[in-house]
């Protein structure tokens, strides 16, 4: 398992369900341990996004848990984590698990989200010297810290300013089309739908018994 693999990234989110977990490229080449179905299309398109730029290296993306990093530490390979604020995505979370699903918003959901997230953040934290960390915020506004922080850790080839905008465009497009075929519940991109959702139900994100703990320790990885 472990020579098969390059590097691990999780670009992934907090799941319920315990997913399975496996360091090897899919015959696809776009993600190999998701298990659930279940794919926000961010998540997807820098994982096709990885692909395009650099198609012989092998990666497993996955679900924010500290099982993939400790396996990939095991493994010796470089880990690439996905962080990005608290609030946002634990709503955006939320929005995917309860949108048009037997499954209604409430605190209980909202404290287990948040109390998952902090021990993740906090796992990250202590081992933050081991891990090269990619900030969302940054990366949906700049897609080249992506291609740079695999370059420089990984000793890949950089493509020219050119190339690199023109993979990035097709990919876009690609996207593009591929959302419009999706549902609102599974894109992690910014629509009326889920302004309205946030709108609703932030306060109960911000009034959760460990947002505090989620938020702290955040600030911490964001400024290390």
């Amino acid at each position: 398992m472990c020579q098969e693999a390059h590097c691990f990234i999780d670009l992934g989110s907090i799941q319920f369900e315990v997913e399975r977990m496996t360091l090897s490229g899919s015959p696809t080449g776009v993600m190999t341990s998701i298990s659930m179905g279940i794919l926000a299309l961010v998540i997807l398109f820098f994982a096709v996004l990885i692909r395009r730029l650099f198609p012989g290296i092998k990666f497993s993306s996955h679900l924010h848990t500290t099982a993939g990093i400790k396996i990939a530490d095991k493994c010796k390979v470089p880990v690439f984590i996905l962080i990005r604020n608290p609030a946002d995505a634990i709503v955006s979370n939320l929005f995917r698990k309860t949108s048009g699903k037997m499954l209604y918003v409430n605190q209980s959901i909202v404290d287990d989200l948040t109390f998952r997230y902090t021990n993740y953040y906090n796992y990250v934290m202590k081992n933050i010297s081991q891990l090269n960390i990619l900030h969302f915020d940054e990366l949906i506004h700049n897609e080249q810290v992506l291609m740079q922080a695999l370059t420089d850790t990984l000793g890949l080839k950089k493509h020219s300013k050119n190339s690199f905008k023109e993979i990035l465009k097709e990919t876009k497009e690609w996207m593009r089309e591929l959302e419009k075929k999706q549902d609102d519940r599974v894109s992690s991109f910014e629509n009326e739908t889920r302004k309205i959702f946030k709108q609703e139900n932030i306060d109960l994100v911000y009034s959760s018994k460990y947002y505090a703990d989620v938020q702290n320790v955040y600030d911490k990885i964001k400024f290390n």
